[in-house]
C-alpha cells in the first residue's frame, strides 16, 4: 500500500488488515498505520518497495494511493504534483516489472481525468480532457500503467474516484466549511454558483471498492469509476453539513468559478455495478458522522 499515511490509504490499509490481508505500508508519514505488518516511510523507490515486498513474503496486490491530492495544490506547484503522481507511478511500475510481475496493481486515479467532458454522467469510455495539472497528471499515470501493462503483461486497473469524504478528511469543501462555520463566520461565502454538481462517495464505500479491485480472485476492468452515481449540488451539501453541525448561518456564493473545477462531475456506475459493487452509505448519515468528528477536532 503506497500513500498509506494519507486519508484514503490509511483507511484502506486498516480495512484490509482487519479482513485478513497482510499489509505493507509505504509513503510519507501521515496518519498512523498500526495495522501494517511492515512500514517504510520516506521517498518511494523500487528499493523501498522491494524491502516491503520481502517483509510480507511477496505481494499479491499493490494499491497505489500515493500521489497528488488536490487541484489547488497542483496549480500552486505543478512540478511537485507531477513528481507525486506520475514519477511515483513509474517507480511502482518498475518495481512490479522487476520484482512482482504477477501482482495486481490498483491505481488510485480521479474523476478529474474527465475534465470538461460536458456530459450528464461520466462513463469510462469518454476521452480524457483534464482541465488542471492534477487531472493531467492522473491521466498521465493511467497512460503509463496502460503502456507498461501492454509491454510487460502487468495486471492493473485504474480506479477513477470521485469526491471521497468521511471522518479524517482535512481538506476540500467539507473541512473548510466546517472550520469556518465553527468559528462563527456569517455569512459563509463559497466559490461558484452553488449549483455545481458533485458525486460524493463515503470513505467506507471507496475502501470496499478498492479491496474488491485488489482481490486476486476477481477480474476488474482496466478502468473503473468509483462514485455513488448520485448528484449533489454544492449548495445542498453545504446546507446539509450546516444542519448536521447544528449551525444556522447564511450561505452565499461568489459566482466566481474555482480554477480547474468543472461544473458537473457525476459517475456513471454501470461498469462498477457489473463488477459487483454498489455503494451503501447515505449522505445524511455520513455528514452527521463527519460533523461529530469535526467537532471533536476542535
Amino acid at each position: 500500500m503506497t500513500g498509506a499515511g494519507g486519508f484514503i490509504g490509511a483507511h484502506v490499509a486498516g480495512d484490509l488488515a482487519r479482513s485478513g490481508w497482510r499489509v505493507a505500508a509505504a509513503g510519507h508519514a501521515g496518519r498512523p498505520c498500526p495495522s501494517a505488518a511492515a512500514a517504510r516511510w520516506g521517498a518511494l523507490t523500487p528499493e523501498s518497495l522491494e524491502h516491503l515486498n520481502q517483509a510480507i513474503g511477496g505481494a499479491d496486490a499493490i494499491i497505489h494511493c500515493a500521489g497528488g491530492s488536490s487541484v489547488a495544490a497542483s496549480l500552486r506547484d505543478p512540478t511537485a504534483d507531477f513528481e507525486r503522481t506520475v514519477t511515483s507511478t513509474q517507480r511502482v511500475l518498475e518495481f512490479m516489472r522487476t520484482h512482482a510481475p504477477a501482482a495486481r496493481l490498483v491505481l488510485m486515479s480521479s474523476a478529474a481525468v474527465y475534465g470538461a467532458a460536458g456530459t450528464e454522467l461520466l462513463h469510462e469510455g469518454l476521452p480524457k480532457r483534464p482541465v488542471s495539472p492534477y487531472g493531467e497528471h492522473k491521466a498521465r499515470a493511467e497512460d503509463l500503467v496502460a503502456e507498461w501493462s501492454a509491454q510487460y503483461g502487468l495486471d492493473a486497473t485504474a480506479l477513477r474516484l470521485f469526491s471521497v469524504y468521511g471522518p479524517g478528511l482535512r481538506k476540500q469543501v467539507l473541512w473548510e466549511l466546517s472550520r469556518r462555520a465553527l468559528t462563527g463566520e456569517n455569512p459563509l461565502t463559497l466559490f461558484g454558483s452553488g449549483e455545481e454538481r458533485r458525486d460524493f462517495i463515503a470513505i467506507g464505500d471507496a475502501a470496499r471498492l478498492i479491496a474488491r479491485a485488489a482481490d486476486p480472485s476477481l477480474r476488474p476492468p482496466p478502468t473503473l469509476n468509483g462514485g455513488s452515481g448520485r448528484a449533489t449540488s454544492v449548495r445542498d451539501l453545504a446546507e446539509r453539513l450546516l444542519g448536521a453541525l447544528g449551525i444556522s448561518a447564511e450561505l452565499a456564493f461568489s459566482g466566481a468559478a474555482k480554477a480547474g473545477d468543472p461544473d458537473s462531475m457525476v459517475a456513471d456506475m454501470t461498469r462498477a455495478t457489473a463488477f459487483g459493487f454498489a455503494p451503501t452509505a447515505m449522505l445524511e448519515d455520513e455528514l452527521a458522522r463527519y460533523a461529530a468528528w469535526v467537532r471533536n477536532q476542535t
